[in-house]
């Protein structure tokens, strides 16, 4: 996975046909439960926005995107030193939660079509619907 793929995505540069194709074997298995994010960096910084993360949202519920490709993209935002978001706003903050929540679904919430639409009403109005109802 290409960091500069994605925030291309984001940023209305590539398509959602691009970032499928960058994401196909992100995360590889070894066989024994390890599994490997292969990452490029990008070598600029970009602010990711909770937009950005619903706009994932709208592609994984329309089918585009599947379970390990949000994970792939969790796990690519809260491991890189090129992707920023403020935790101490309230934007940054969904963005950073809904981040790693995607990254760590065994420990998190599973990704499905149920928990994808309550991140996304999440990302666009914080109303977090998930932890009160779910957790």
């Amino acid at each position: 996975m290409n960091e500069s793929t994605l925030r291309d995505f984001f940023s209305g540069d590539a398509s959602l046909q691009e970032l499928v194709a960058d994401l196909h074997g992100a995360i590889t298995d070894d066989g024994h439960g390890v599994r490997r994010h292969a990452i490029v960096d990008m070598d600029t910084e970009f602010v990711v926005l909770s937009s950005h993360l619903a706009r994932i949202c709208d592609a994984f519920l329309a089918g585009s995107l599947n379970h390990d490709d949000l994970r792939a993209i969790g796990f690519c935002i809260v491991a890189s030193d090129n992707f920023d978001y403020d935790t101490d706003c309230d934007d940054g903050a969904r963005v950073a939660d809904v981040a790693i929540d995607w990254s760590t679904p065994e420990i998190n919430f599973p990704i499905d079509s149920d928990h994808v639409a309550k991140w996304k009403l999440y990302l666009e109005t914080g109303a977090d619907t998930l932890r009160h109802r779910d957790a």
